[in-house]
Formats: C-alpha cells, sequence, structure tokens
C-alpha cells in the first residue's frame, strides 16, 4: 500500500479524507447555489443536526480529542452561517417578505445554537471558563434547569458566577513539568491523569487543556451527558488538548452494579447507596475497580497502567473508600501523587482512606483553611485530625498524598 503505516492508521487517514471530502462537497454546494432554495435546504440540514446535538446525541466514542471531534456537517455549517446570511440579503424581495423573515429566524436560531448552545444537552448552555490561566469552553446546567431532568448544581453555579471550577487547582499545580519525561509534550511516556468523579468535567477539561492525557470516571447519567457534549464542543486551540477517555462507571472495591442516587437540588450530591427519599432520582450503573478501569482505558490512549502518574478522587459518601480499595496496583505502582476530597463529618468516609495511601508509601498533606494546617500529617495524627475535622463540621477538605 503506497500509504504506508499500520491498518489501524490507514484506516484512520482514510476516515479523515472522507470527512474532509464531505466537507468540502457542502461547502461546494452552498457556493455553487446562490438560490433561496438551496440555503434554505442546507440551514434544514444543518439546523437538524445540530437540535440532535443539543438534545443528547454523541457519537459515543471511547477517546475524544476535545475541540477537534465536529463532524463534516457541524463544521461546515459554522464556517457558512455568514454566507448563508449574505445570500439570503442579496436575494431578499419584497415579494417573498414574509419567506424570508422565517428564513432569517431559522438562521438566527441556528447560529444561537451553534454559538451559545453547542452539542450541549437540553437545559444546558456553553459557558467559558478561565483556570490556572487556560481557557476553554465546557456544558454546564441552565439556572432554569433546576425543575428538568439535569436538577441542579453548585459546581455549575459556581462556574457560571465565577467562570472557574477552583477545586482543580489544587491537582493541577500538582502535575509533572512540561519539560520532564512525564510532561505532556512526551506523548509516549506522558503522565495520563486519572480523574475519579469527573463531574461534569471542569478538572476534566482543564487537565486536557494543560497537554495531558486523561481518563474520566463519571457514573451518574446527567454529569456524563453535559461532560460528554463538552467533549464535542469546538476550542480554541484545539491541537493543545490531550486526548480523554470516558469511562462510564463508578469506582467500585469489585466489578458488578451499584445504584446511585441524585440529589435534584445540587447533583455535586451523587452518591453511591444513597437512601431513597424524595427530591432524588436513582440510576444503575456500572461499577468496577480503578486498577480495572485505568488499565482499559490507558489502553484506548495507546498506552498502559504505568503510565497513571495522577489520581484526584472526588466522590460522595462511601466511594471513597471503596475507590482506594479499587486501586491496590495503581498506588503500588505509577500513581505519585492522590489529590482527594475528605470529608470525616460524612458517615461514608473513613480515616481507613489516610492508612490506605500511607500504606502505600504515601504522605499526607494539609491545606490551610477550617482545622487544617498546611503540613505533613503522620498516621499516628491520622485519628485526631479525621476527629477534629468532623467535630469543626467541615464539609470537605482538599488533602494531598504524595509519593516523595
Amino acid at each position: 500500500c503506497a500509504l504506508g503505516g499500520s491498518k489501524v492508521e490507514r484506516s484512520a487517514w482514510r476516515a479523515h479524507v472522507d470527512e474532509e471530502v464531505e466537507e468540502e462537497l457542502l461547502l461546494h454546494h452552498v457556493q455553487a447555489h446562490s438560490r433561496l432554495a438551496a440555503i434554505t435546504a442546507l440551514s434544514d440540514t444543518a439546523q437538524s443536526v445540530v437540535n440532535a446535538s443539543s438534545n443528547g446525541w454523541h457519537e459515543r466514542r471511547i477517546v475524544v480529542q476535545p475541540g477537534r471531534v465536529f463532524g463534516p456537517t457541524m463544521r461546515a455549517t459554522a464556517r457558512v452561517l455568514s454566507q448563508l446570511q449574505s445570500e439570503l440579503l442579496s436575494s431578499t424581495s419584497p415579494s417573498k417578505a414574509s419567506k424570508d423573515v422565517d428564513l432569517w429566524r431559522d438562521l438566527h436560531h441556528l447560529q444561537e445554537r451553534l454559538v451559545l448552545r453547542g452539542t450541549c444537552p437540553e437545559g444546558g448552555f456553553v459557558a467559558p471558563v478561565v483556570s490556572m490561566g487556560f481557557d476553554f469552553r465546557m456544558c454546564v446546567r441552565q439556572l432554569e434547569a433546576k425543575d428538568s431532568w439535569l436538577g441542579a448544581s453548585l459546581v455549575d453555579k459556581r462556574i457560571v458566577n465565577h467562570g472557574s471550577w477552583p477545586e482543580c487547582n489544587v491537582p493541577a499545580s500538582m502535575l509533572p513539568s512540561e519539560h520532564g519525561a512525564a510532561s505532556p509534550r512526551n506523548s509516549e511516556q506522558g503522565c495520563i491523569v486519572l480523574d475519579v468523579g469527573a463531574n461534569v468535567g471542569a478538572c476534566t477539561l482543564l487537565f486536557s487543556r494543560m497537554g495531558y492525557r486523561v481518563i474520566a470516571v463519571e457514573p451518574e447519567p446527567s454529569n456524563l451527558s453535559l461532560l460528554r457534549a463538552s467533549l464535542h464542543l469546538s476550542q480554541r486551540d484545539a491541537d493543545a488538548f490531550g486526548e480523554v477517555s470516558l469511562a462510564e462507571a463508578a469506582a467500585a472495591e469489585v466489578l458488578g452494579s451499584v445504584e446511585i442516587g441524585r440529589d435534584l437540588t445540587n447533583a455535586g450530591n451523587s452518591d453511591v447507596g444513597a437512601k431513597r427519599r424524595p427530591g432524588f432520582v436513582f440510576s444503575t450503573v456500572r461499577a468496577a475497580p480503578l486498577d480495572d478501569i485505568a488499565t482499559e482505558h490507558a489502553r484506548h490512549l495507546g498506552s498502559d497502567l504505568s503510565h497513571v502518574c495522577m489520581m484526584k478522587v472526588d466522590v460522595e459518601g462511601g466511594s471513597a473508600l471503596s475507590a482506594l480499595r479499587g486501586a491496590r496496583r495503581l498506588l503500588a505502582g505509577p500513581v505519585r501523587v492522590v489529590s482527594f476530597e475528605y470529608v470525616p463529618s460524612d458517615p461514608g468516609h473513613s480515616v481507613e482512606e489516610l492508612f490506605i495511601l500511607a500504606e502505600h508509601g504515601f504522605s499526607i498533606f494539609g491545606n490551610v483553611g477550617g482545622a487544617m494546617e498546611e503540613r505533613e500529617y503522620l498516621p499516628a495524627e491520622f485519628e485526631h485530625l479525621t476527629t477534629q475535622l468532623a467535630h469543626a463540621g467541615q464539609l470537605g477538605t482538599t488533602l494531598v498524598a504524595l509519593k516523595l
């Protein structure tokens, strides 16, 4: 074969060429037909594609590079919007006024969906985010979505009001130097970040925007719909993003399935094993040990478990302990940093989380704030620290475990 390379590489190259040809044919169709009927037909086609995307349809790719997954129709539609409007303007006449008004309205809605809503599901919209000096776009819940299936979320509200989710800053600051062997620029040996409890993807997209490959682990269906949609948004500097492999599962000690409950007033309170009560919706989801999830998805990213260098763990209730119990190979091997939310006031959390990390050679460091000091905490202090945080009524604090 004149192309050379493996069958997979040749297949990917042909798929890329096919997409480019399809896009160019679509653009040529627009450029070659200035008649109002041709414009109307393309507008209808493009509108149907955007409608399907914003209503939750996405190609179920396991691995996605954010900003580079628009299909040819979506890309061409975005490129020709201004041309469609110019063609319409030149075709306007008093005899077609009512029809032109309808088409202008359609084009306006099309542009609104492409720019403001993108591929976000119904009840979501595109929000700009700037975090650690990196900018990107992501799908979040509209405030009006609190009465819909998506419900409300304090994470989404904070992103809308402040343009970032600050809990991502600590793990992001712990990532390896861009000049080291684990740098994202070294695609063969570069660090893979494991984002456990990815929620709507604020940290996942930040890590990806920094150039790192990411395994995003999220089981809750409404959060997943927004995260998956964000991966299909156009992004500035799309080439800078690292690939993301999306694991639709709950981190657990053993393989199986679990029931997860979501608080409709705050999707951040999505908890495995939550008691059934009003105001919660429940879903049965796949569960698997983090060792298995990371092994499978590192392979999807063209690598293996040995390149997972950091874990960010932000899950509710007893899920944190189960996640660590199912990550013993990761903790004993490649992972050097674990950034995790510790909530002693929640009965589901346990001091055992700290001891598991210590047993695998990690040192536990606290952050300034509330009942904590910014220093290393020794195993002999774990029980006292846990009691102190619980008595202080602290909702949660981010601890960092380092393997020095």
